[in-house]
C-alpha cells in the first residue's frame, strides 16, 4: 500500500463530509477526457434508440433514467 500525503488525505476527507453532508461530492478531473466524450457518446446511441426498457418505478426512481 503507497502511503498518502497530507493533501490526499485532506482530500479523502472533504469528500467523506460532502458525501455525509450532501449525498454527493465532485472529484473534479478523474476521468480522462476522451472516455468523457465516449461516454456522453454511448449516452446519445442509447437515447437515440428510444427510452430505457425499465420504466420508472418505486426501485428505481422516478428523475433518472437508467440504460443497462
Amino acid at each position: 500500500m503507497q502511503h498518502m500525503d497530507s493533501s490526499t488525505e485532506e482530500d479523502i476527507a472533504r469528500c467523506i463530509r460532502e458525501v455525509d453532508e450532501l449525498g454527493f461530492s465532485i472529484i473534479e478531473n478523474v476521468l480522462d477526457r476522451d472516455f468523457c466524450d465516449e461516454i456522453i457518446s454511448e449516452i446519445k446511441r442509447l437515447e437515440s434508440i428510444g427510452p430505457p426498457a425499465l420504466a420508472a418505478n418505486d426501485f428505481t426512481g422516478y428523475e433518472t433514467l437508467r440504460y443497462f
